[in-house]
């Protein structure tokens, strides 16, 4: 697994990225929940995949855990880092993308963020969009035992990345999960729970965090 860098870039992105031209942003929602942790812990996993990942706090929060803890696991984050419709109808997150000439400048934020927390050497940054990351890694063989999804929350597409995600499970001792299973997010609800039904496995409810679990 230490040849995924490699495997998804040509040059490692965060060489001579000058990180310390931005201040530290750990902006996020849920990022910190324990559950993240407990499942690291749990499962040990070689390689996690995280669907969605905005400003890293999550992505950071897991790698700080898997580098106190000296394990051997490289993250790969998938995001388009462009915001999902809330980002841009909302403006306090509006203003949040940094937009240039137009453009979000979040991919920028969340190498920065990588850099300042010094675990830039577990996390894996692959800026497509969710399905086409799933495609990618299938292609290459890359399988985890720990999936995380919280990308767009819009129903058909919580759907498709949960149909796009599925075969990259490893055969055994695996989880995927996701947060936002609530009635505030009931788009989220109704596809895990669609997904569910399809599937014939069972969504537990651990506190608004849905986990589907081998």
């Amino acid at each position: 697994m230490h040849n995924i860098m490699s495997l998804i870039h040509d040059k490692n992105p965060y060489e001579d990225f000058p990180y310390k031209n931005f201040e530290l942003n750990k902006h996020g929602w849920g990022g910190n929940l324990p559950i993240f942790r407990e499942f690291i812990d749990k499962y040990q996993p070689p390689v996690i995949i995280e669907v969605g990942s905005w400003l890293g706090q999550s992505t950071m929060n897991m790698a700080t855990h898997i580098k106190n803890n000296g394990l051997n696991t490289k993250i790969i984050a998938i995001d388009t880092w462009l915001g999902g419709e809330e980002h841009w109808q909302v403006s306090k997150y509006k203003d949040m993308l940094k937009l240039h000439y137009g453009y979000p400048q979040l991919y920028y934020q969340f190498l920065a963020n990588v850099m300042h927390t010094g675990v830039q050497d577990i996390i894996v940054p692959f800026p497509v969009p969710s399905v086409i990351g799933a495609r990618f890694l299938s292609q290459r063989g890359i399988k985890s035992n720990m999936i995380y999804i919280d990308a767009s929350h819009a129903e058909i597409d919580v759907y498709m990345d949960l149909i796009h995600f599925q075969p990259l499970l490893t055969n055994s001792n695996w989880v995927m999960f996701g947060d936002d299973y609530e009635p505030g997010w009931q788009s989220v609800v109704d596809a895990v729970d669609k997904f569910g039904k399809e599937t014939g496995l069972q969504v537990e409810d651990h506190n608004k965090v849905w986990v589907i679990r081998d």
